[in-house]
């Protein structure tokens, strides 16, 4: 393979290539291992002169917290992409007439993250510990000035759109309390209807009446006793159903008095 380049040392890896507008991305997967010998630091020196923000500690932790839980627990999780930029030529090599292939870079090459440094850095901190192997998504571009580079991180950051602490709720299966109500809220005759798993608040416009974030935070005070959480055992198979069934109590009291104000599931929109 090295009669193929001019590269003297260098990294190799499968990728693909393509287009955004202009700008020539590559798609590659490398292993977990190898990304503190591929990639460099762009957290040090004046905020003018990097593309990126300072390292935040507390958020390298919880991504590196959050592989070791999955790994620990054999739940599945996801690593989103990494986003840099490449200070050098990039060989690239395809299979056939396509945009799939092998991709070449000096090993002396200067690759900087504009986007997923907090996740690269949990990354790296967790292979450190743990022999689990984890591939990750690189996306590569080329070239680009510092401008540009710092142009994309505000693009990327900019453009971002956090999910609301409800509808993370209601998705996040490692939350007990959350799950445990989902369950409960969408068989109950009442609540089934009228609660809004989506937004913090409801919208003023909105059919539905309560928000799942104000239920199950309200719910969450249940599972703490004089300020310390409540022992795991609570939240046992058995556990559950002894907290669903003081909740079920709750809002069956509720259910009735909206009863006697001539509101009901049937009347509901």
């Amino acid at each position: 393979m090295t009669d193929k380049t001019q590269m003297e040392y260098y990294f190799e890896f499968p990728a693909s290539y393509g287009f955004q507008g202009d700008t020539y991305v590559l798609l590659m997967t490398i292993p977990g291992r190898t990304l503190t010998r591929v990639l460099s630091s762009d957290n040090f020196g004046h905020a003018l002169d990097r593309s990126q923000r300072e390292i935040n500690k507390t958020r390298v932790k919880k991504f590196h917290d959050y592989l070791v839980n999955s790994v620990e627990t054999k739940t599945a999780f996801i690593i989103p992409p990494l986003v840099g930029n490449c200070d050098c030529d990039i060989e690239f090599e395809p299979f056939g007439n396509t945009n799939v292939g092998i991709v070449r870079f000096p090993m002396d090459a200067e690759i900087k993250l504009f986007d997923g440094q907090h996740r690269a850095a949990g990354i790296s901190d967790f292979c450190r510990n743990h022999s689990t192997s984890v591939s990750i998504p690189l996306m590569l571009t080329q070239k680009l000035p510092l401008k540009v580079r710092q142009q994309f991180f505000s693009d990327i950051n900019n453009n971002v759109s956090k999910p609301s602490a409800a509808i993370n709720m209601t998705y996040n299966g490692r939350d007990t309390v959350a799950q445990s109500m989902v369950s409960f809220l969408s068989t109950h005759e009442l609540f089934s209807v009228i609660t809004d798993f989506e937004h913090n608040v409801v919208p003023a416009k909105s059919e539905l009446w309560i928000s799942f974030k104000a239920l199950s935070d309200a719910t969450t005070k249940f599972s703490v006793s004089k300020g310390k959480e409540v022992s795991k055992g609570v939240f046992t198979t058995s556990g559950k159903r002894g907290l669903v069934l003081q909740l079920s109590r709750i809002f069956t009291i509720l259910f009735h008095r909206l009863n006697t104000n001539g509101i009901t599931s049937s009347s509901t929109p």
